[in-house]
């Protein structure tokens, strides 16, 4: 009885994420939609404006087609969306990789962008993130200049030919390849990595919305370098953060103190830059707030501000709202008249948060 109970379970788990993941493409007054739920985003429905509901087809859950056109449902953080691809040929369309690249009789696409200069017809998948033709090789949608693509071995965030190491797209310029190494990959991810060779340290980066950077540092010691995040690392000389060194910064008691902040035996550093002593009075608010134990700082966006009035007694951060007994901070700035004692948040807009005490209400931008 016991077992039948954990099979029913299976199977009522099974039922309830495939209803509420989705997702559905279903036909609704003689238009198609599709709808379904993601955790953070939440429940959506669009709607395929341009589907014929006659011709219309499923390939997989992201990719459907009709007899005119190609569909591709995308998400972002914010929304679920249908993206059209244009000039896509429905009858020759197929999915070459999950979530990855796909192709018609001329063109290849990886997600929903057109990969330029590729040949359809010679065109192969890689690995995730890579494909090739006979001649060419990809990253994603972008060329890479591979200086001789028939010694290419691929590992699991790099690859490399006989003449040099690429992260992403990207040829680094290996100063030396006999010492050259990635760090252990457990510290890493697929946006950042460190490397080392006898001359210098390797940042390497990557990101939605920029191109992928690979940032020389000169080495103090190889031996002794190691990566400590995806931000920091060090030698027994020196600290390093993403592209430069850390002035001051004692390598043998340098540990991370919280949210980007860091610290040695005497000083506090966000990101490359010392902002105060360290001292037994040092305390984190929040991944915002800290103090020294005299000051209060704000840190966002890679800047750190004083807040120059607050009082340290009665200081306090709830949520994304800070207080003393004297005034009522949002990202670091006072709002203006607002009483602490009866202040609160009461909406979050897209673009705004309303604030209210006891006087009136407040708009707060970011």
């Amino acid at each position: 009885m016991k077992k039948l109970s954990h099979f029913l379970y299976l199977i009522l788990l099974v039922t309830m994420s495939s209803c509420c993941f989705g997702p559905w493409y279903y036909q609704k007054s003689g238009q198609m939609r599709v709808k379904g739920f993601v955790p953070w985003y939440g429940k959506y429905d669009v709607y395929l404006e341009e589907a014929d509901p006659l011709t219309f087809r499923k390939i997989d859950n992201f990719h459907t087609v009709d007899s005119n056109h190609v569909y591709v449902l995308s998400h972002s953080w914010y929304r679920r969306h249908i993206d059209v691809l244009k000039d896509a040929d429905p009858a020759t369309y197929e999915v070459l990789s999950k979530n990855g690249y796909s192709r018609d009789a001329h063109h290849v696409w990886y997600k929903t962008n057109l990969v330029q200069e590729a040949d359809s017809k010679t065109f192969t998948v890689l690995n995730k993130d890579y494909g090739r033709t006979d001649s060419l090789l990809f990253y994603r949608d972008v060329l890479v200049k591979v200086v001789d693509p028939g010694t290419v071995v691929f590992h699991k965030y790099y690859m490399e030919d006989k003449n040099d190491v690429y992260w992403k797209n990207l040829p680094i310029h290996v100063s030396d390849r006999e010492t050259f190494t990635f760090v252990p990959e457990e510290k890493m991810d697929e946006l950042v990595h460190w490397a080392k060779d006898k001359n210098y340290v390797y940042y390497l980066r990557s990101s939605i919305y920029k191109d992928s950077a690979a940032v020389l540092i000169p080495i103090a010691d190889y031996d002794s370098f190691e990566a400590l995040d995806m931000f920091y690392a060090r030698d027994k000389v020196q600290v390093y953060n993403r592209g430069s060194v850390v002035t001051g910064a004692d390598p043998f008691s340098f540990v991370k103190l919280g949210y980007f902040l860091y610290g040695d035996a005497k000083s506090v550093f966000y990101d490359d830059q010392r902002v105060c002593d360290y001292t037994p009075a040092f305390r984190i608010f929040d991944n915002n707030y800290f103090t020294d134990g005299s000051q209060i700082y704000f840190v966002e966006y890679h800047t750190v501000q004083t807040l120059e009035h607050a009082d340290l007694a009665t200081f306090s951060v709830e949520g994304i709202i800070a207080k003393d007994t004297n005034q009522v901070y949002y990202q670091g700035r006072i709002i203006e008249g607002a009483d602490p004692a009866t202040f609160q948040i009461i909406k979050k807009e897209i673009d705004s948060i309303i604030g209210k005490d006891k006087y009136r209400e407040y708009q707060l931008k970011p």
